[in-house]
């Protein structure tokens, strides 16, 4: 763990013990990633970004437990099930999918599923899939694919 994934949980001791929880569950995978912190999210990449860790609001407040992460990732379909808060199609066969942690116990084995499916996507079509970044459209933020000609 580095300086910058211990700032983001300062004061939050819950979360840090879910969030170190959820690494340890991939790593058991075999998953191999790198962790970008950002001001407002972790992003886990392998080739691109599978998932990202945040305290996101993606339901209303008095609905969010007290100690809570969300953990986000994307899939080509929607995945059914109560256990995510929100799912939304953020492009054309591209659907973000929200889920709430609110304990260590969360971090099962449906959940580490869930995750496996993105890096294994990324793994078996390296030439057909591009990255995925975060884009704000009016007030709502979700993922763009970036395209292979655009430069960025």
């Amino acid at each position: 763990m580095n300086i910058d994934e211990l700032a983001f949980f300062e004061n939050r001791p819950n979360e840090l013990e879910m969030y170190e929880t959820l690494l340890y569950r991939l790593s058991g995978l075999g998953c191999e990633y790198s962790i970008r912190v950002q001001k407002t999210q972790i992003s886990l990449s392998n080739r691109y970004m599978f998932a990202c860790v945040s305290f996101a609001r993606v339901k209303k407040k008095a609905e969010l437990p007290p100690n809570y992460l969300v953990v986000t990732f994307g899939l080509n379909y929607a995945k059914g099930s109560g256990r995510i808060a929100v799912c939304t199609e953020a492009a054309r066969n591209r659907w973000t999918h929200h889920v709430v942690i609110d304990s260590v116990s969360d971090i099962d084995e449906e959940l580490l599923r869930w995750l496996q499916e993105p890096v294994n996507s990324a793994i078996e079509n390296k030439t057909e899939t591009l990255p995925y970044r975060r884009c704000l459209s009016g007030s709502n933020w979700f993922f763009c694919q970036i395209k292979a000609d655009s430069g960025l």
